[in-house]
Parts: structure tokens; C-alpha cells; sequence
């Protein structure tokens, strides 16, 4: 459930209509303020990245994570002598923490979580960053921090587990899959108008967003290099979970972590049906390498 930024009073499920997402005491003490601000002073301050963050938490968050792993993984290519800030090697991403099939599904499964974290290259996290920056927020107003939250988390990793499925020799690193997760799960709302907001507000958003997957979809699918499997695992699960977390706003349900938990046992029994459907294959291969005195190279 959202929460006011300033008092954390808990707001009613999916009611954003004023731009503030205060509660109704808060508003009108933050309007009474204005008031006396705008005659002391005509022109008003941007907010800063401070209040931002201090707005949304959890999305400043993830994108400090996010940032923070990527410095890491420069700090990491600059002590190995590879020297790069633009791109990383498949070998070292391997080596961090990527999802690779040989290393993710021979017991090293927290591959499916800590990928998530992980970015290609400057481009890639600035990419990813500016677009999750931007439905981010407005994905933790509307569903409030503990939702949102499992959004992102489910949906990463159901893209993880989407990429080891469909090609368990690439590896597989990005917050990519998350972030078309949160899209998908924030055009439910809009779609199913269950926001208090003015039609051609909802009307706009949802071309947006709409906009935004299909676009980015056709994106993926014209770029070799771009993972398409872990994008379409985190749409899907985003759309599942959006619908779920909207009937249960309208049955007044706030059971969030049972839907967690849940959607966890799922995405384990796809790892263990995936590990017994791809390992034959992987063994098979791994056996050619060792006899031409080779190893699972990362791709």
C-alpha cells in the first residue's frame, strides 16, 4: 500500500490523484506552506536529488545498487588489467556473478539474482538507469514500497530464469528484465482504470507505456546482442503481478508477502524443471570441451 513521503500514514490502494501522493492532512499543510512561500518568494526550486530520493526510496535505492555494483565492476576490470569502463568482457561478468547455465544451473543459483544487479558497460546501466528512473517512480507511488518492491525482485528474476531456459550458454547480466517487469505491471492499473486520476492523464500514460514495451520489444528483437528471453520473462511476470496486486486492492487485501512467497516456490520449480530439461545438454557439451582440453567458454 502507498504510504504519505512526508508522515508515512498509509493511503488507500491505487489512489493517486493529486501529483503529490501526500495524504489529505499532509496536503493541506504542504498547500498552506506553498501559499505563504509563493508571497515571500515568486519562483519555486526544483526538487533536488535529495527529495527525490526522500520521495522515492526504493527507487533511489535500486539505482544506488545498481551504480554501486557497476563502480565495483570497473574497480574488479582494473585490477584483472583489462582497463575498461565501457564495456566488460563476457569471461568477467562471468566471473562476478552473471547468469550462465554451466555455472547457474550446477547449484550456483543465486546467478539468478545477483545478474540482476549487473550491466554490460557504461551505455548499458546509463540506458537502463534513465528508463527505470522514469516508470520507477511513478511504479512505487502507485503501488507503494512493499509491492513495488516485489515487483522488481519477482520479475528479475523470473527473467533470470526466462534467459537460463532459452539459451543456457550466453551470459546473461542487466536490470533489464526488472525494468519491463515494472512496465508491465505498472500498465495494469492504467489499463484496467483503477486510478484516480483525469481520463486523458490515464489516456497518456498508458500510450506511454505501451509505447515504451512494444518499442523497446521491437528494439531487442532487431539486436543480436540484446537478450529478448530475460525482457520477455520480466514483462510477463510483471503483467501477472500487476493484475494480481490490483484484485487484491479491490478486494482490500494487502497479503504481500504470501504473494511473494508464492511466486518464489513457482520460479523454484521452474529452476529444477529447467535444470532437468537443459543439463543433459549442457553435460554433453561441457564433456566435447574436456576433451579438446577446453572449458565452458562464457559467450
Amino acid at each position: 500500500m502507498s504510504t504519505c513521503p512526508q508522515c508515512g500514514k498509509e493511503l488507500p490502494a491505487f489512489t493517486v490523484g493529486d501529483p503529490t501522493g501526500l495524504c489529505p492532512e499532509c496536503l493541506q499543510r504542504q498547500q498552506m506552506a506553498t501559499a505563504t512561500q509563493q508571497q515571500a518568494q515568486p519562483f519555486s526550486n526544483k526538487p533536488t536529488l535529495a527529495d527525490d530520493a526522500r520521495t522515492f526510496p526504493i527507487t533511489s535505492a535500486i539505482v544506488a545498487i545498481n551504480v554501486v555494483v557497476y563502480v565495483l565492476c570497473v574497480a574488479f576490470s582494473y585490477a584483472t588489467g583489462q582497463l575498461s569502463v565501457v564495456d566488460f568482457s563476457p569471461q568477467l561478468l562471468a566471473q562476478l556473478g552473471a547468469n550462465f547455465g554451466p555455472y547457474t544451473l550446477d547449484g550456483q543459483w543465486w546467478r539468478l539474482f545477483t545478474c540482476m544487479w549487473m550491466h554490460g558497460g557504461l551505455i548499458h546501466i546509463g540506458a537502463n538507469m534513465y528508463c527505470f528512473w522514469s516508470f520507477g517512480r511513478i511504479a512505487e507511488r502507485i503501488f507503494g514500497p512493499k509491492r513495488y518492491t516485489a515487483i522488481y525482485l519477482i520479475t528479475g528474476i523470473s527473467s533470470s530464469v526466462a534467459s537460463v531456459a532459452w539459451h543456457p550458454f550466453i551470459v546473461s547480466i542487466g536490470a533489464s528484465g526488472a525494468i519491463f517487469g515494472v512496465a508491465g505491471a505498472l500498465f495494469v492499473p492504467f489499463y484496467r482504470k483503477r486510478l484516480k486520476l483525469p481520463p486523458p492523464v490515464m489516456s497518456s500514460m498508458l500510450r506511454s507505456i505501451g509505447m515504451f514495451i512494444v518499442i523497446n520489444l521491437i528494439i531487442g528483437a532487431s539486436l543480436p546482442f540484446i537478450d529478448m528471453s530475460a525482457h520477455l520473462g520480466g514483462l510477463v511476470a510483471g503483467f501477472i503481478l500487476g493484475n494480481v496486486f490490483v484484485q487484491m486492492a479491490a478486494a482490500g487485501e494487502q497479503a504481500v508477502g504470501k504473494v511473494a512467497i508464492v511466486a518464489l516456490v513457482l520460479l523454484a520449480g521452474a529452476f529444477f524443471a529447467i535444470r532437468h530439461e537443459r543439463w543433459p545438454q549442457i553435460e554433453k557439451r561441457l564433456q566435447q570441451l574436456q576433451q579438446n582440453n577446453g572449458a565452458p567458454a562464457p559467450q
